[in-house]
């Protein structure tokens, strides 16, 4: 048996564990944070960035920031994950630049800005609700 849950990563109980509670409630709280938590992702700079699993695991919002000099590519973790992304990011004197989130070697989705799509990442790909 695993320590932790396969996609969140969040500890389990170990068996003859003292202060279980202790366990139970960090467990609750990154459950609760993975609902509903947002991080903001500075694409900026374009290209390709790749946050890592700790910075977006835990996270159920995605927020691109900055003022874009490029199209930018976002590589998040594999794991099984709802996601709501939204392209706060442009800049306005020389064009409007798309987000493409994605697992690494990967399709992905692209946001156009102003866009806020709801995604899964299904453990392959990220995959976008209709």
């Amino acid at each position: 048996m695993a320590n932790s849950t396969p996609n969140l990563d969040i500890a389990h109980i170990a068996t003859n564990q003292n202060q279980k509670e202790a366990t139970a409630n960090t467990a609750f709280d990154d459950l609760d944070t993975a609902m509903t938590d947002q991080i903001s992702i500075d694409v900026s700079a374009g290209g390709t960035i790749t946050p890592t699993p700790g910075d977006v695991i835990h996270a159920f919002s995605l927020k691109f920031i900055g003022t874009m000099i490029g199209d930018a590519t976002v590589v998040v973790p594999d794991n099984k994950h709802l996601y709501r992304l939204e392209h706060a990011s442009i800049n306005p004197s020389i064009g409007d630049y798309t987000i493409t989130v994605k697992v690494a070697g990967q399709t992905g989705v692209v946001l156009n800005p102003g866009d806020k799509k709801l995604v899964y990442v299904d453990g392959t790909d990220v995959q976008a609700f209709n």
